[in-house]
């Protein structure tokens, strides 16, 4: 039966103990490139898509705040002064986009949600632009407005003054009917340039309509129950009613007027609400958007955490065996010593005792 020499089995012994250690060293380079791995993807993918998002998100709210203070102006030139920063913001908010895809790579729901939100930034850019045209509109004919309510507020002055001068001086005379003409036609007149005054102030065609109703007609009537008494006083109101009556029915009165300026406020308000909302899904994908990039790098952590975990479940494992086999091989090693070295002890002893004649087992080579 062939037996190990001591060297053979201290050369098997070291080379088990290599292999181990070596087994250790491959553990811990696996280990250690796939925790760079998980790191990689949290400090050179989530982090900077995190912060490219969060950017993305502050210059989208800094472009809607220039939007709202534009729509603030009234001024052409102030206003087409804000759309011109406004449209740079936007353009900066939509290159802002093209460092993502990079970041996106090997995230199909990320890239998903990168172009929806995309999506919603081009939705909301085209609706801000709108809201911004219906905006100069509106001011346009709120100026225009303005315009022929600062004509008409001098001429109901004018009239209403002249009437009660005259009905002063008729009164005076005696004169009851023309009193009673001058004061009926100084009552509707002045209702109705209260009436167009009122919507400067709040806005409400519903009202003015209310307060137009057959005003022409009954305003007409009460100058002819004037011109009835007093023919050269009534031609004379004649001429300042007819920019009232102008104003009441003409399409470029100041009626018609308040109704496009109504009609303009109106689109305005419903293309405000389209933009907001539209800003509204735009803030929202990127929230998604960041929500995708925060999940990466939590899975990206955990993963990293169940390397790390396994790692060292590993080296605990490769460690203790390396330790057993140390164990098991020195004492295969101290055993196999113990035979030889009682043989070398028995020789001593004899040719100390000066018995030459030793022999030795030429099978056991340690012999």
């Amino acid at each position: 039966m062939y037996l190990m020499t001591i060297l053979q089995r201290v050369i098997g012994g070291i080379a088990v103990l290599v292999l181990l250690l070596l087994g250790i060293v491959v553990v811990s380079f696996s280990s250690t490139r796939s925790i760079h791995d998980r790191l990689t993807v949290i400090t050179e993918q989530s982090a900077p898509l995190g912060q490219a998002i969060s950017e993305i998100n502050v210059q989208l709210l800094s472009a809607n705040q220039t939007l709202l203070s534009l729509l603030a102006e009234t001024d052409a030139a102030q206003i087409d002064k804000g759309q011109q920063l406004f449209g740079q913001q936007l353009i900066k908010y939509q290159q802002m986009h093209e460092q993502l895809p990079a970041l996106l790579a090997g995230h199909a729901e990320l890239a998903k949600a990168f172009d929806q939100e995309r999506q919603m930034g081009n939705a909301y850019s085209t609706q801000a632009n709108t809201l911004i045209e219906n905006h100069r509109a509106t001011a346009d004919t709120r100026q225009k407005v303005r315009t022929l309510q600062s004509y008409a507020t001098p001429e109901g002055n004018r009239l209403s003054s002249y009437l009660q001068a005259y009905s002063a001086q008729k009164k005076a005379e005696g004169n009851a009917d023309a009193v009673r003409a001058a004061q009926l036609l100084l009552i509707d007149t002045d209702k109705t340039y209260a009436g167009f005054a009122a919507q400067a102030v709040r806005l409400d065609v519903a009202s003015l309509n209310v307060v137009l109703n057959q005003q022409q007609d009954v305003i007409a009537e009460r100058l002819r129950a004037l011109a009835a008494v007093d023919a050269r006083t009534a031609r004379v109101v004649g001429v300042m009613v007819t920019r009232l009556l102008h104003d009441m029915a003409a399409p470029d009165g100041l009626r018609e007027g308040y109704v496009r300026q109504a009609a303009a406020q109106e689109t305005f308000d419903a293309q405000r609400q389209r933009t907001g909302q539209a800003l509204q899904a735009t803030l929202d994908a990127l929230r998604v958007l960041n929500a995708g990039a925060v999940a990466v790098a939590k899975q990206a952590k955990t993963d990293t955490d169940v390397t790390v975990a396994t790692s060292r479940e590993a080296l605990f494992i490769v460690a203790l065996a390396a330790i057993c086999a140390a164990l098991v091989i020195g004492f295969w090693v101290a055993r196999g010593l113990r035979r030889p070295l009682h043989a070398f002890r028995e020789s001593l002893r004899l040719v100390t005792a000066g018995d030459l004649r030793i022999q030795f087992d030429v099978r056991r080579k340690d012999e």
